[in-house]
């Protein structure tokens, strides 16, 4: 999946990127009757990006996300939390034989996968494939 973006910081190696996220409905001919709430509209979005080209603020530059990084964070984000919550409702249920109880138990389930998760790889994050166009003024400031 790539990305187009502006860099408007740099840290650490890093460097903080804007850029309008990508409609996944592309030129669907239904979308004006379609039930997604408005997914086809562009949302701005800021991430922080390994800045493996070296650019500058005001650069213009190509995000790459690995398809594979981008299957296993769709498993780790829906997939093991919807687990979680059967494993841990069933577990409830088994304990204390009330649904409230067991709903709480699966919800609990599903608070203790996300705070794995968040404490296993601190989410890799995607990186610069290459720089697009340079900016001509290195006195650009968009901290405003």
């Amino acid at each position: 999946m790539k990305q187009y973006a502006v860099v408007t910081a740099l840290m650490d190696g890093d460097a903080m990127v804007s850029g309008e996220r990508q409609s996944a409905c592309g030129g669907c001919a239904g979308k004006s009757a379609c039930g997604t709430l408005g997914s086809w509209n562009k949302r701005p979005v800021s991430m922080r990006v390994h800045n493996l080209a070296g650019a500058r603020i005001g650069d213009k530059v190509e995000i790459e996300v690995d398809d594979q990084l981008m299957l296993k964070a769709s498993f780790r984000l829906y997939i093991l939390p919807l687990l979680a919550f059967f494993l841990f409702g069933g577990i409830g249920w088994l304990l204390f034989q009330q649904e409230t109880l067991a709903i709480v138990s699966g919800a609990g389930g599903i608070a203790l996968c996300y705070a794995w998760i968040r404490h296993q790889d601190r989410h890799l994050p995607p990186a610069m494939a290459r720089i697009t166009a340079v900016v001509e003024s290195a006195h650009l400031n968009f901290a405003k």
